[in-house]
């Protein structure tokens, strides 16, 4: 007699496709955690305790809805507490330092009871769960997820400062250059993804992107570009640091988790199309602006060049885009991915239709994956024996 099949819930969360590669929930997690250790060093420096309330808030959330799903189906999933650290970190990561502490929790308790646990589990859910909690913190919450100015420490404040003791700065001229006066401990900016910006609508300064134009966006909009390396930019806690950014992402590569091939075609499709879609000249679209200069300064290859690091493309593209449960299964179809996240992020970035326009991308190729896995899989004649498969 045979025996009695499983409930599907229980099917579901024992038979996730994961377990195809010889991996563990676990073992991924902690894969995870261990590249996002730089982002996080990077960002108690730049951003204080204030971050360390945010994170803590997050996770606590995340572990809160891991543990709600485990009383709601006791049956079902293993309690995979080191999954949900790593969800409440990543939901945290991608908000301003100056999100009140119960969005935070929310973020973390949707992402992980809804993103997670409700859309099939670890190894089976669509959407990447981190994002699905963001999306609904956006709609929920989109002025404090998309402040006027976003807060980080000044020089000689850094991790010790205060982002309550912030002042919006009325002459920045970068990290280095400019010393926070008594009291201070913080600068209030804009994110240099959306100074660029507003080449697409509004025009920068004097009605145009060239000569003054570009003077005044560089000058009194912009900081250094080396200023995004370190992460001394506004943006989300986990956003700004690139050097921290591509360590963890390396590692993650490392590791067989990053495929290679999805985030140097989101990058490079970023960095074509904000070459060549044209922005504000003296009031006409001026295409190619990656050929513009302004005395002898190649202002149009650091306009392209913030698109890549002045955002949060970095951490959707190397870290985000990581997950394995949410992207294709073959090469090619990674490559798709890519060049699909660089598209739709493109797309809204010009078309000025969201903030997190990354994150977003990463949700709408999210579902488009079995359409890629199906259109990108080998076909093999009929009566040719299966090779192996790698999932991961």
């Amino acid at each position: 007699m045979s025996a009695a099949p499983l409930p599907i819930a229980q099917r579901l969360w024992e038979r996730p496709p994961h377990l195809h590669s010889g991996s563990s929930p676990a073992h991924i997690s902690r894969a995870f955690l261990v590249a996002l250790a730089p982002v996080v060093a990077a960002t108690l420096i730049l951003f204080g305790r204030t971050a360390a309330a945010v994170l803590c808030c997050s996770i606590v959330g995340a572990a809160l809805g891991e543990a709600l799903v485990f009383y709601i189906a006791p049956s079902g999933p293993r309690r995979n507490m080191l999954h949900a650290v790593l969800t409440g970190a990543l939901v945290a990561l991608t908000l301003p330092v100056s999100v009140s502490w119960h969005i935070a929790f929310l973020g973390g308790l949707l992402a992980q009871g809804v993103g997670k646990g409700l859309l099939g589990g670890f190894g089976n859910y669509v959407w990447h769960p981190a994002l699905v909690g963001r999306a609904v913190l956006q709609l929920l919450f989109g002025a404090q997820l998309a402040p006027r100015c976003w807060p980080v420490l000044a020089q000689g404040r850094l991790w010790a400062g205060s982002i309550g003791a912030t002042a919006e700065a009325a002459c920045y001229r970068g990290h280095q250059l400019s010393n926070p006066p008594w009291g201070v401990d913080a600068w209030g900016l804009q994110r240099p993804i959306d100074s660029a910006l507003a080449c697409y609508g509004t025009p920068v300064g004097e009605g145009s992107a060239s000569g003054s134009g570009w003077l005044s966006m560089f000058r009194d909009h912009l900081p250094p570009w080396s200023d995004t390396l370190w992460g001394t930019v506004g943006g989300g806690i986990g956003e700004t640091c690139t050097v921290a950014l591509v360590l963890g992402g390396l590692y993650l590569m490392y590791r067989g988790l990053l495929r290679w091939p999805s985030a140097v075609a989101a990058l490079l499709t970023v960095a074509a199309l904000a070459a060549v879609l044209p922005v504000r000249l003296n009031g006409d679209p001026a295409w190619l602006p990656v050929f513009s200069a302004w005395d002898h300064f190649p202002a149009g290859v650091a306009f392209v060049l913030f698109h890549l690091t002045g955002g949060g493309l970095l951490l959707a593209c190397l870290i985000l885009a990581a997950d394995p449960m949410t992207t294709p299964l073959t090469t090619r179809g990674h490559v798709v991915f890519g060049v699909g996240v660089g598209v739709v992020t493109m797309a809204a970035r010009w078309f000025g239709l969201t903030p997190g326009s990354s994150y977003w991308a990463i949700l709408a190729m999210n579902t488009l994956v079995p359409v890629i896995d199906r259109l990108t899989a080998r076909r093999r004649p009929y009566g040719h024996p299966p090779g192996p498969t790698r999932l991961i």
